[in-house]
């Protein structure tokens, strides 16, 4: 075993858990109102921006895991019909369910319980309808 592939596990650990860190630390921080307007926009963006790259341009990966791309990026126009069928009939029940229903605890669940069941089955088309399996 070479020393660059004995240095890379514990490096690769060692960026990871780091971005973890900030992060939990970006969201306390955010959840105390610590940051003024302009920062609190941008870090987290800024945050988001650098662990996507470095996710898509595979850096540092752990032994035993190939360079070879798995998932990628396609558009399927059928599944985002889906989704935004899935989200807009979301939205009509609970505009229907609300004006049905009564301003009730039992009331309010059955207008957005079976909206969330909803939203959750459009937000699985959005993602299946940008993501498309290598092979």
């Amino acid at each position: 075993m070479s020393l660059e592939k004995l240095g890379r596990k514990p490096l690769a650990f060692a960026v990871y858990g780091l971005l973890v860190c900030v992060g939990v630390a970006i969201a306390y921080f955010e959840l105390r109102g610590a940051f003024p307007t302009a920062v609190d926009v941008v870090l987290p963006l800024g945050y988001v921006f650098i662990v996507v790259l470095m996710v898509r341009r595979r850096t540092l990966l752990p032994d035993g895991q190939s360079d070879q791309q798995r998932v990628g990026i396609g558009i399927k126009i059928p599944d985002l019909a889906k989704s935004l069928i899935c989200f807009i009939a979301a939205i009509l029940w609970v505009g229907l369910a609300g004006s049905v229903t009564s301003d009730t605890p039992a009331g309010n669940a059955v207008a957005v319980g079976p909206s969330l069941l909803i939203l959750g089955v459009g937000a699985f088309f959005f993602f299946r309808g940008f993501m498309r399996r290598i092979r």
